[in-house]
């Protein structure tokens, strides 16, 4: 019964406050999954929807999100603040904090009451070694050094943990787009993936 209820509740949420693209990527619940998308049509918005809703749902779930900018993390994080508090869930900011003492590593964190935490890195490849969790790579196309971000993120999900890929175009050299090209055309050739991919452009933005 709680779990129904908490199921409707949540659907509430999502119908009063997203768009139907955007609810296509919450309804989503793949391991993997890989956002081509347009500029500010809010899927940093709903995404950090998504990771408080995990973060109350699972048990010392870490998430470990990291933008190309200091700027987005610390947006990011006031989205978590605010789904928190509509989550009605007794959430504590932390502020910017150290979790790497060796190399000074900060994050601006959230702390839930069942042991979840949210981390908002900023584009640091070192910040990822030895973590564990969900990891969340945003804009993962504009960060410096894409492949050393990839080698440190990648090991993060071994247990099970998702991992979310969302970014506008940077060019065909990157490894975003070689990452995007290959599970559209493993999909189109019929070949397994087990990427999820999600296109929106501001076309459907707008339209929807």
């Amino acid at each position: 019964m709680l779990v129904q209820t908490e199921e409707r509740t949540e659907r509430a949420i999502a119908a009063k406050y997203f768009l139907p693209y955007q609810i296509r990527w919450l309804n989503d619940d793949s391991l993997f999954k890989l956002e081509e998308k347009s500029r500010r049509i809010g899927m940093t918005y709903v995404q950090s929807y998504e990771d408080v809703r995990d973060c109350k749902k699972t048990k010392k779930l870490p998430v470990w999100f990291s933008s190309a900018d200091e700027s987005a993390a610390r947006e990011y994080i006031l989205y978590c603040e605010v789904w928190s508090q509509i989550f009605d869930v007794a959430a504590q900011s932390l502020g910017e904090i150290t979790i790497d003492a060796k190399d000074g590593t900060k994050a601006f964190a959230i702390d839930y009451p069942n042991g979840s935490r949210i981390n908002a890195l900023r584009s640091n490849p070192k910040a990822f070694r030895s973590k564990g969790g969900k990891v969340v790579l945003d804009e993962f196309a504009w960060h410096d050094d894409q492949a050393a971000l990839w080698m440190a993120a990648r090991p993060s999900i071994t247990w099970g943990y998702p991992i979310r890929i969302l970014s506008t175009h940077n060019g065909k050299g990157c490894l975003y787009y070689r990452l995007l090209d290959e599970a559209k055309s493993k999909k189109a050739n019929g070949v397994k993936t087990p990427w999820s991919v999600h296109t929106t452009d501001i076309f459907t933005a707008v339209a929807e």
